[in-house]
This record gives C-alpha cells, structure tokens and sequence, in this order.
C-alpha cells in the first residue's frame, strides 16, 4: 500500500498495480523495497484482518410453512416487523466487505445484485466464498434476510446487497479491504458494512499509513454519502482513540463501531412436549433470565470508541452440552453446507445461529438503512447523529458508547 503523491512517475512505472484508487491517491501493490524507502508504505500480510466470529451452530431443518421469527430474539427486541410497516429500506444499497455471499439462498437471491458484486482478490474465482466461509452469508441475512417461506426476517429486508470479497484461502490482505471500501463508496453504496477488525493495532510507523489510508476512505465516504459500520471486536478489551492498544477500522472517527449484546436463556431449556419451529423445539413462557440488552463477555468497549451496542448474541459452550436450547441465544441467520465432494449443489442453504461483533454491525446497517429509506436527503454525518440521539442510555455506557440501538426511536415509530 503506497502514497502515490510520495512517488516518482518513474516509481509508479514499476509498481505491479493490483489496485489503483485514484479517488484516495493510493495505489496498492507489488513493488521491490528499495523504490520505495522514501515513501510511506505499509507492507501488507495475510490474515491482517479478520472475521469476527466466535462460533457457529448450523442446522440443517426444513422451514417450509414454518417461522423463524420465533427464534429470532435479536429481531424481536428491535420490533422489527412493527418498523416494516413503515419502511423496508427500499431503495437503499447495502455493500457487504467479507467473505463473500453465496447467490442461491431462498432468503437473499432477490436482494444480492451479482452482477454488481466483485471479487477484489487476486484469486480467480467470482464473488462468491471460497469454500465452506459462510461468515458473510450470516451477516448479509441480519440485514437482508426476506423472511419468505419460512425463513429468516432481516432488519431491511427491502435493500439491495453488493457483495465486495475479501477473503482468499489464505486470509485477507488489509490492501484488498481497504480497496473493498474504496470500490463500495464509488459503487455508490449508501451503507458499507465491514464485520472484520484488527487488534491489538500498535501505532508503528508503517501501521500508521493503513490508518490514514483508512481516513481516506472515511472522508471519501463522507463527501459521496455513504456510512461505513463495523464491528467493535470480541476480545473482550476497552477500546480508546487515545491509548494503545487500538483496532482497525474501528479507530476511525466516522466509522460507526457496534459491541454486541445477547439475553441468557431465550426459550430454552425446552422439553420435548413443546411445539417445534423449523425442527427445533421453543418454549414461549420460558422467562429471559438476562435482557437482550445485556453485555456479552466477549465484546469490545469503550465509551469514547463504541458508537452503539446491538444484538450480538452469546452462545453458552458449556451449556450447549446440556441444553441444545442454548443455541438460541445466538444470532439466527442464513449460512450453508459446503459439500465440494458432492455432485449436487456445493453450497447447499441452511439457517444456523453464531455469536460476535460481526452480527451486531449489521443490525445497525439494517437499522441505518431503514433510516435513509425514509430519509433519502439524509446525509452521513446526521444519520450518525440521530443514531446516538434516539439509543436508549442504559448502563454501563462504557459498553455501549451511546446506548443501546432502539430501531422504533431511530425511524419515530409509535
């Protein structure tokens, strides 16, 4: 990654382009050490960034006639069907930065525009994930997920998703996600979320371009209308834009940072006599012992970095052993079976629950979405406003920076 005002014509010559962004005056590639020890590089590594998921518990059960919303504690919470009655965030385009969505899933077929999805990677394949990571797929289905036939209700299930890859079989190079940001802003993006994170990030001096390339984009983001959402991290440490150590992207300013929450106890445990959802059992009178607005253990914090708090979910290991039903306390989303020996379909759709900051960020890129829909003057700086302006303030705030997101306050539903 390298300042391309802070090089010769001659230098840019023999730099091997993989990405030119013009826009932020930084072009990303390979190039011999030597040319450029005058300039300020950052050089890149694999796994830089990474998804920020802590576990997954898929499931494989039929949904026909069924209703997931039932499960869906996180949707539920938000009052999410009573916020569709006044927009479904038609309209609004949505870029998703990760691991690549798969285009055959009931739920998001008829939200991912393929055609104006990309890989940024070097690799030779589409948009699509590389094998069986299906971490985007879940992310795409909080936002965007139809809810048809049974399915999985997204915050905004009316947006248009595009799909920005990043992820090889070898990790994710910062110099591709950086490109992704640049690509969905030009793209004309109105909301980018970014489930990935860098920690602990120290402020050395090549570290220190990547962050300013990042600010780059933070400011093109700003003049072109777009929000970018990402997620706080789970490595259950405060965050501060003004001690190490930071995280990336979250240390930009106008970068929307999400920590996650979950309740303990979401209908379960269930007995057999109870009726089933989707093959699953749920036990409606079983009390939450803790609300949906409780911390999880794993979140990152800090007042001063978090934006909001949302819907993370926490799945409890240890009690997955004795109670299946503890799955529920997860986030239910779209995801798939990688079957690469199989002579049918080699992503196969399922639903299935996982836990982090990664499924926090994009209840708030549904919420953000929704909130342009019915506001489309609406510019980034006063979205973010009234994000803050309408979370509910529950304590402790370090968790939470300014609330905890209230989806029926942020659009004034009664």
């Amino acid at each position: 990654m390298i300042d391309a005002s802070d090089i010769s014509e001659r230098t840019r010559e023999r730099i091997d382009i993989v990405h030119d962004l013009p826009e932020l005056d930084l072009v990303v590639g390979y190039v011999a050490p030597e040319l450029v020890e005058t300039s300020a590089t950052f050089r890149d590594s694999r796994s830089s960034f990474g998804p920020e998921i802590r576990t997954r518990v898929t499931g494989t059960f039929d949904v026909s006639g069924e209703d997931l919303y039932e499960l869906q504690w996180d949707k539920q919470s938000q009052s999410v069907r009573e916020c569709h009655e006044e927009t479904r965030g038609d309209g609004v385009t949505i870029g998703i930065v990760g691991t690549g969505v798969i285009d055959n899933h009931p739920d998001l077929a008829s939200a991912l525009n393929g055609g104006r999805s990309r890989n940024v990677t070097e690799d030779a394949g589409d948009h699509t994930p590389i094998g069986g990571r299906s971490h985007a797929t879940h992310v795409t289905g909080i936002i965007a997920g139809t809810g048809r036939d049974g399915g999985v209700t997204g915050v905004a299930p009316g947006v248009e998703v595009r799909d920005y890859r990043v992820t090889t079989r070898h990790g994710v190079l910062a110099g591709d996600l950086l490109a992704a940001l640049a690509y969905a802003v030009e793209d004309g993006c109105d909301v980018v979320n970014v489930s990935q994170n860098w920690y602990p990030y120290t402020p050395e001096s090549d570290h220190d371009v990547l962050l300013d390339a990042l600010q780059r984009v933070a400011a093109r983001a700003e003049t072109e209308g777009t929000i970018v959402v990402c997620s706080a991290g789970n490595d259950a440490k405060r965050l501060s834009p003004e001690a190490p150590p930071f995280a990336l992207p979250t240390n930009v300013e106008s970068f929307v940072t999400v920590s996650a929450t979950a309740p303990a106890g979401y209908n379960w445990p269930a007995t057999s006599s109870n009726e089933a959802v989707g093959g699953y059992s749920v036990d409606p009178s079983s009390a939450i012992d803790e609300p949906a607005y409780t911390p999880t253990t794993y979140t990152n914090y800090g007042r001063e970095t978090v934006t909001v708090s949302a819907p993370g979910g926490e799945i409890d290991e240890t009690a997955l052993n004795r109670h299946p039903g503890a799955r529920y306390d997860g986030i239910l989303s779209t995801t798939f079976s990688y079957r690469p020996n199989s002579s049918s379909e080699k992503r196969v759709p399922e639903y299935g629950w996982a836990d982090g900051t990664s499924l926090a960020a994009p209840q708030v890129t549904g919420a953000l979405a929704l909130l342009r829909s019915k506001n489309p003057a609406l510019g980034p700086e006063a979205a973010r406003l009234r994000l803050r302006e309408t979370a509910r303030e529950i304590d402790p705030l370090q968790y939470r920076g300014a609330g905890h997101l209230d989806l029926k306050s942020l659009l004034s539903v009664q």
